[in-house]
């Protein structure tokens, strides 16, 4: 959040909304992948702003083609040429929202991992 708002106050409250494109496009990426492979976790990216009333505005989304070693689960792979392509994309359109998080749905993948790589 500190890196969304520009603020020194990491801890300052703030509210989220999650606008239902959202939460339909992350079920419908999981859907779409888990009917062709046999997958249990997706990755994505959300974007949106924070907006003057402390309101963080979750937007939109989209996916990120992701892989894991079939057998070591703790080695993954993102495509990140993909996600700043479309970022870029995005930002095109609509120059207000930025990165402002991930989802990824199924277990064992902690923040601590994934986080570097869509911050950087």
């Amino acid at each position: 959040l500190c890196r969304i708002t520009n603020s020194s106050d990491c801890n300052d409250k703030f509210q989220v909304t999650v606008h239902p494109l959202v939460l339909l496009s992350v079920v419908d990426h999981f859907n779409r992948v888990s009917k062709t492979q046999s997958v249990k976790r997706v990755v994505g990216v959300l974007l949106g702003s924070m907006k003057k009333d402390r309101t963080l505005d979750i937007g939109n989304s989209f996916a990120v083609p992701f892989d894991e070693d079939e057998k070591d689960k703790s080695t993954w792979f993102l495509d990140m040429d993909y996600l700043e392509s479309m970022y870029s994309m995005f930002h095109k359109v609509a120059a207000k929202e930025k990165i402002v998080g991930w989802y990824h749905t199924g277990p064992k993948l902690h923040k601590v991992f994934i986080y570097p790589s869509f911050m950087r």
